[in-house]
């Protein structure tokens, strides 16, 4: 799609090639933030080849806007309310890998990335019982999946929990150690 830019000389460049370009991104279904930061990105080439690399005199990316109607990347969300919570840990019941990270994050409001990155040493488990959230699971391409930094430093936070979920991860925790103790270096 950014074929009317990748094919077309530095000097031959114009605003009409990389507005064609953008427009060929939206028909892809890609956010107006993808789409911004492709815009972004050309910008700041074009810049550095108008100084100081001097080879173009101006930048024809100054003069493209964003298409219209993009979509913005919003994603609805569904709210779980306690019937689903109930349907929920029925399919997945206390034992499946599943059902802690679901009652993590119906409890606590926490994003999955920030509940699967959860480790023991987040969880404090004496009164009052609270999470802190200080990593997040992110998937890093080529890597997989690692632990990174959360999004932002206000995601960095501590949350205090119910003593339903308190009792669930003591539960969890204790199930965890006695599968330790059985199976030794094993366990994972």
């Amino acid at each position: 799609y950014l074929t009317p830019i990748h094919k077309t000389e530095l000097q031959k460049l114009r605003p009409r090639n990389i507005d064609d370009a953008l427009r060929g991104l939206a028909t892809t279904g890609l956010s107006q933030g993808t789409v911004s930061g492709v815009l972004k990105t050309i910008r700041a080439a074009l810049d550095y080849a108008v100084y100081p690399l001097e080879l173009i005199q101006a930048n024809p990316a100054h003069y493209v806007k964003l298409p219209k109607k993009l979509p913005t990347g919003i994603i609805k969300r569904e709210i779980v309310t306690p019937e689903k919570l109930k349907e929920l840990l029925t399919a997945y019941p206390f034992g499946h890998s599943y059902h802690m990270p679901i009652q993590i994050a119906y409890h606590t409001g926490m994003r999955v990335g920030e509940v699967l990155g959860l480790c023991w040493d987040c969880v404090d488990l004496t009164a009052p019982c609270a999470v802190t959230v200080s990593r997040q699971l992110v998937y890093a391409g080529k890597l997989g999946r690692r632990f990174g930094e959360p999004k932002t430093e206000s995601s960095k936070r501590r949350i205090l929990i119910d003593d339903r979920l308190s009792a669930l991860l003591k539960r969890w925790k204790a199930e965890q150690k006695q599968a330790e103790m059985k199976h030794g270096q094993n366990y994972s």
